[in-house]
């Protein structure tokens, strides 16, 4: 059983949901939640945002148990971005990287 699964399992066995609800409070079919359970079915990430919100979850935690998202350095990357960054050519993810280093440059001389 995947992590995701057992996490699965564990968040409908504490609100004594079974697969039906699960679904209905997801959006998803109980027979996704079903294959979601036995593993033979790997979490997208709308699955895992539906099944996070269903369960008001942190998106981002959830993603990382699923395996669709991994910290970099300790630091979790935002599913929105992420996503985002996917449908990014080479030249838009540079610059991206270049506008985020002004960021950080900025920062450095901010004292709060």
């Amino acid at each position: 059983m995947s992590n995701f699964s057992i996490w699965l399992k564990n968040q409908m066995s504490k609100r004594q949901w079974g697969n039906n609800e699960t679904g209905r409070q997801s959006g998803l079919s109980h027979t996704t939640i079903g294959k979601l359970l036995s593993g033979r079915l790997q979490p997208s990430l709308s699955t895992v945002t539906a099944l996070a919100n269903a369960f008001g979850e942190p998106v981002n935690s959830v993603l990382h148990i699923a395996g669709l998202v991994a910290p970099v350095n300790g630091v979790a990357i935002d599913p929105e971005l992420y996503e985002f960054m996917k449908h990014m050519s080479a030249a838009e993810q540079a610059e991206l990287l270049a506008i985020a280093k002004v960021i950080k440059e900025r920062q450095k001389g901010y004292k709060p």
